[in-house]
């Protein structure tokens, strides 16, 4: 079974929760355990924050305007994002919001024209895809 975000983040809900080292290790001894070996470098990314600054750097640099919270930026980057389900919503412009997304990796072999398209998630949402 794939370890989850959930778990992850209760992980380090734990750490965050303690002062006591011997805690803190068991909590992240814990996580690693259950990972597999190919969940362990994104996990220990993801526990450290180096894979949030990563992306926040790799998003940055490509940067072209912002409006209010929402960066625009060039689109020269593909990410394979994994979801649970898509549903409506009236809270962002697309109309829809991805449930439990998270970022599987960056796509190199990939180019923008390769990537699906708005109407590829409204597809999935509608049931039609």
């Amino acid at each position: 079974m794939p370890l989850l975000l959930a778990d992850v983040a209760g992980a380090s809900a734990a750490v965050a929760a303690t002062s006591a080292r011997t805690a803190k290790a068991a909590a992240l001894a814990t996580v690693l355990r259950q990972a597999a070996p190919n969940e362990i470098s994104p996990v220990v990314a993801w526990l450290s924050g180096e894979l949030t600054q990563r992306q926040t750097d790799a998003l940055l640099a490509r940067q072209t305007h912002q409006e209010g919270i929402t960066v625009h930026v060039r689109p020269e980057l593909v990410v394979e994002i994994a979801i649970d389900g898509v549903q409506t919503s009236t809270r962002y412009p697309a109309g829809a919001a991805l449930s439990f997304a998270r970022v599987r990796r960056y796509r190199e072999d990939k180019t923008p024209a390769d990537a699906d398209e708005l109407s590829s998630v409204l597809a999935l949402r509608d049931g039609t895809a």
